[in-house]
């Protein structure tokens, strides 16, 4: 189950979806308790943005920034 997300998104899923709020896929992923790096770094890959803001004007970079995940923050700053 756990590879089911990469599964869906190599096949092509469309990643520029935002929910309500302006949160993107990758926002979800490093807002998720338990955050895959695999899938984070996936979605990365495939062009997610982790500067991108949301309608509050905050991105993924700041979330992990502010979760202090180390890994997730090496892994979004390379986007930079």
């Amino acid at each position: 189950m756990k590879d089911l997300p990469a599964s869906i998104i190599n096949k092509g899923a469309n990643l520029s979806c935002l929910d309500k709020y302006g949160n993107d896929g990758l926002w979800t992923a490093v807002l998720y308790p338990g955050p895959s790096l695999p899938l984070i770094e996936l979605l990365i890959k495939k062009g997610e943005n982790p500067h991108r803001k949301n309608a509050a004007g905050r991105s993924s970079a700041d979330v992990a920034l502010t979760k202090k995940k180390q890994a997730m923050m090496i892994l979004l700053e390379l986007r930079q």
